[in-house]
Order: structure tokens, then C-alpha cells, then sequence
């Protein structure tokens, strides 16, 4: 919850100027690796440190809301160009994610503070969402429009929510089933289906508290405006 905070008060900041958001976000994301990281400091308190790796995804996805109709435009009427497009984006999400595995031996992972080069983990990464963004302008499947809409609800709480739920599941579910594999399968399905209930009633409570609406990226109810 820490990004959204720290973007919301720097919104404020540069009076919703997407750019300067852009600039700040990347000079805090070079900051935070050049003088923290590479000296080996980090764990900040509230995982500050965490916040502004994370910084230029959530402004990246606040300006691509201004330019969407544009873009739109733009992408659903390609042809070969398209799949052509969403083909480079993909194979430069997985060489990009290679390369740094490659280079560092480290796999990247966000709520360990593990980022290998990330540099090249900003690049895999934004390759990786523009291809899951085109893809999904050749989808039209409601249920996935929804998760996708109330996404980062499931950034936010998704870590803690598996670490204090799943023991519990897992316990109650190998009661009745002994085999390893399929315990597993039914305990994946199990906590999907309860995260997408659990988010959707934090979804509906927080819409009408325009300021966490803001920071989850939920559109405020009128009425508790």
C-alpha cells in the first residue's frame, strides 16, 4: 500500500502533471537502486524501499489511462501489425526476464527485495503488461475485465492474504484429500475463488472512500462523494 500512497501525495505534489509523476517516479526508482540497493541497504520501514521500485509501474498505468482511447484507436484496427507487435512484446518480455537471470542468478522477486539487474527488470516487466494489454483488447470476457479493473486491490493484498489464509486451507483440505498433487490443484482453485470474493467486498467498501478509492484505483461511488 505504500506505492499508492507515495503516488498519491506525489500527484498532489506536481498537480496531477503526468510527466513530472513520470520523471519522479524514475528518479526515485534510480535512487532507490543506485545508492540503496547496490550498498546492500533495504528493508526500509512499511518496505519504502519496495515502494519505489514500484513507482513507475503505477505511473506508467496512471498515464496510460489518459492516453487509452488513443491507443485503442490506433491497435484494434491492425492487422498483421498487431500480432506482429504483441509476438515482440512477448519474446521481450522472456529474453529480457532471461537475461537478467542470466546475468545476476537472481529471479526476481518484488516482496523479497530480489531485482537482479533492474533495469532490465523494468524493461521485462513493461514489455510483459503492453503485451498482456494488447491481448486483452482481442478479449471480452467480463470476469476478467473485472479482476483486471479492481488489479490492484489483489497488488496490495494479495501477499498477506495468502500468507495468513492458505496454512488454514491447506490444513482443512488435506483432512479429505491425501494426494500431494491434487491437494495442491484444489487448494490453488479454492484460494483463487476466495481472493476474487474477499477483494470484491474490500472493492465495494473501499468505493465509497474517495481517497483509498484513489489509491486502489477504483472509481469513487457518487454518493460518498
Amino acid at each position: 500500500m505504500c506505492v499508492q500512497v507515495m503516488a498519491y501525495i506525489f500527484l498532489r505534489l506536481v498537480k496531477n502533471n503526468k510527466a513530472l509523476l513520470m520523471f519522479f517516479a524514475l528518479l526515485l526508482f534510480s535512487i532507490c537502486y543506485l545508492f540503496f540497493y547496490k550498498r546492500g541497504i533495504h528493508n526500509f520501514w512499511i518496505n519504502a524501499d519496495a515502494a519505489m521500485m514500484a513507482l513507475p509501474f503505477f505511473a506508467l498505468g496512471y498515464n496510460y489511462r489518459y492516453y487509452r482511447t488513443d491507443i485503442e484507436a490506433k491497435l484494434l484496427h491492425g492487422g498483421w501489425a498487431y500480432w506482429l507487435l504483441f509476438i515482440t512484446l512477448s519474446l521481450a518480455n522472456i529474453g529480457l526476464g532471461y537475461l537478467n537471470y542470466h546475468l545476476t542468478g537472481v529471479q526476481v522477486d518484488m516482496f523479497g527485495n530480489s531485482y537482479g539487474n533492474p533495469f532490465l527488470m523494468l524493461l521485462s516487466a513493461c514489455s510483459g503488461i503492453a503485451a498482456v494489454v494488447l491481448l486483452s483488447y482481442r478479449l471480452n470476457v467480463r470476469w476478467i475485465a473485472y479482476v483486471g479493473k479492481n488489479s490492484m486491490i489483489y497488488f496490495v493484498a494479495h501477499q498477506r492474504f495468502y500468507t495468513v489464509v492458505d496454512p488454514y486451507v491447506l490444513r482443512i483440505l488435506g483432512i479429505y484429500i491425501k494426494n500431494t498433487l491434487l491437494l495442491q490443484w484444489i487448494n490453488a482453485v479454492v484460494m483463487v475463488i476466495a481472493s476474487i470474493l474477499l477483494f470484491s467486498l474490500i472493492n465495494a467498501v473501499l468505493s465509497h472512500i474517495p481517497a483509498m478509492a484513489f489509491m486502489f484505483g477504483i472509481k469513487p461511488n457518487r454518493s460518498s462523494k
